[in-house]
């Protein structure tokens, strides 16, 4: 599903959601082979420049960036849609990719399952509206 998000240049934010399989079941990290990002400026209409595409973690490996698919849903603070949680979470930081202020990028999660897996899961996608520079503190 295609979600609208509206961030600030230069700061990090994170991209959520909740994925499932055929069945109805919760996807679990070794559904998973690899998660791929890209990220595509669509600021003057089709989409047509690549910004960024890169494998991202399938699971938390203990390092400073949080693994993408869980095992059991996950409760945020970031979290508002509802009270059942998230089995997909990732952090976009400001150093990884630079999104420019005054532009609407695309970002499009794929998935690849393992190969006993015959089906498809996502994509996610949201579309992320760059605000500029934060100049006063938030909150």
């Amino acid at each position: 599903m295609e979600r609208t998000i509206d961030e600030y240049e230069e700061l990090p934010f994170r991209v959520m959601d909740r994925l499932y399989k055929l069945d109805g079941s919760l996807v679990v990290q070794a559904d998973v082979e690899e998660v791929c990002l890209s990220v595509i400026d669509t600021t003057g209409g089709a989409p047509v420049t690549i910004a960024h595409a890169e494998p991202v973690n399938v699971d938390d490996d203990g390092a400073d960036e949080v693994g993408t698919i869980f095992d059991t849903l996950q409760t945020p603070d970031s979290w508002t849609r509802d009270t059942v949680g998230a089995n997909f979470i990732h952090d976009l930081d400001a150093d990884l990719v630079t999104l420019e202020g005054g532009k609407v990028y695309r970002l499009e999660y794929t998935f690849r399952p393992v190969s006993e897996l015959p089906e498809r899961i996502g994509p996610v996608v949201r579309l992320v509206r760059i605000k500029g520079l934060l100049t006063e503190p938030i909150g």
